[in-house]
């Protein structure tokens, strides 16, 4: 795909070369015409020129490229994708899916746009899946959501010049990497770096983010008339270890330098109790029935790197999700060691890249954009609703430029 965009610049050079040429014969014989028929006669030559045009788009694409080639506003109003889905699920969220698969005609023939998440849709994204070479489960999960989001990147940034530098080169919105919440997000621009600004990392008050996370949960419970969660701080306390437990091992996976991130959240622990009723029995917690969501999401966004002319974007390495699931503690802890290790390898030989622009999420937003993940999976909405929990705590942990989020519920 990046090869493609290369080559449709090649094209415009041509193209800008016929424009030229087309014109010259008509200003050496327009003293012959009056004004009516010269101006008739350019617009002819205008007409017959924009035809040429549009043949030769065509022409510098390979079969392929050809197939699969959009135009800004076909999707300009898509949006980028951040929901878990997979079938049953419904709404905005999917009929943004829809919109953009609608446009491979190899990918997603029947082009329905239901907003309702069916056979058609799965099959669909199986489809999209096999061609990117990703496990074909049909569900739009963080692998599946970083490939749609760079493709859409692609389309809706085209590689433009960068005038500040001295030599030739380009500039390109990042491709998301790997994420395991997929509460992302990202702004593209397609100006010179020039209008590109890094901003330093705020210093957040990750109180007031966890007191303002703790606030919105309890909102989605009064607006189904349920009683609000009470603080608890010995369940923050067991909140506030687990994240760290994991921010621990997220350190390496998401180096801000570098280009490909591979965050992991789980809800096993490696250092006060493997489960959740293990962590909540070391801190004498006494409880009849507990939960616990988990979430990690960036603070950073609208990120964009540069590159030399010619050279070819960086690529991230697809790597096994860990994936939440039964087993022993022991094949859980093989499973997840496992993906550790081929994670932090990708992690390790990842390309860094030259930030041009970096700006930052607010706690507001942060804590919004948790929230609004949390609700939008079935497991941790149940969680959130249950009218049985009665106490709650959250805790959170940065990781470089991520925070690690952790909140659970208890029914004495």
């Amino acid at each position: 795909m990046c090869s493609g965009w290369g080559m449709r610049k090649k094209a415009v050079l041509l193209i800008a070369g016929i424009l030229i040429a087309g014109f010259l014969p008509v200003s050496v014989g327009a003293q012959s015409l009056d004004l009516a028929s010269f101006i008739d006669f350019l617009q002819k030559q205008v007409a017959s020129l924009q035809e040429q045009i549009e043949k030769l788009k065509h022409e510098f694409l390979t079969i392929e490229e050809r197939e699969s080639f959009i135009r800004l506003e076909d999707v300009a109003d898509i949006d980028r994708f951040e929901a878990f889905l997979f079938r049953g699920t419904k709404g905005r969220d999917v009929t943004n899916l829809q919109n953009f698969l609608a446009l491979f005609p190899d990918i997603y023939p029947e082009r329905v746009v239901s907003g309702y998440f069916g056979t058609l849709t799965e099959q669909a994204v199986k489809r999209f899946q096999k061609k990117y070479n990703i496990d074909q489960f049909g569900i739009v999960g963080p692998q599946t959501r970083s490939q749609l989001n760079f493709l859409l990147s692609l389309y809706k940034a085209p590689i433009v010049p960068d005038a500040s530098a001295p030599a030739a080169s380009a500039l390109t919105p990042e491709r998301e990497p790997p994420e395991s919440s997929g509460i992302v997000s990202e702004s593209v621009s397609t100006a010179s770096s020039s209008s590109f600004t890094l901003l330093p990392k705020p210093e957040y008050n990750v109180s007031a983010l966890v007191e303002r996370i703790h606030e919105l949960v309890n909102a989605e419970r009064a607006a189904m008339d349920l009683g609000p969660l009470q603080w608890d701080w010995a369940l923050a306390q067991v909140t506030f270890l687990h994240s760290a437990d994991q921010a621990r091992d997220n350190a390496e996976l998401t180096d801000p330098a570098k280009y490909c991130h591979y965050p992991l959240i789980r809800h096993e622990g490696f250092t006060f109790g493997f489960t959740l009723k293990d962590r909540l029995e070391h801190q004498n917690i006494s409880y009849r029935k507990a939960a616990e969501n988990i979430g990690i999401l960036p603070a950073s966004k609208d990120l964009v790197y540069q590159f030399t002319k010619g050279e070819n974007p960086p690529q991230c390495v697809s790597v096994e999700m860990f994936e939440p699931g039964e087993g022993t503690k022991e094949e859980r802890t093989a499973f997840y060691e496992r993906v550790f290790a081929r994670s932090l390898d990708a992690s390790r030989n990842a390309q860094r890249v030259q930030w041009v622009n970096r700006a930052w999420f607010t706690e507001e937003e942060i804590a919004q954009r948790i929230v609004q993940g949390w609700m939008g999976s079935p497991g941790h909405r149940a969680n959130i609703l249950d009218g049985s929990y009665i106490a709650g705590g959250i805790g959170v942990v940065e990781a470089n430029d991520y925070f690690l989020i952790t909140q659970n519920f208890v029914y004495r």
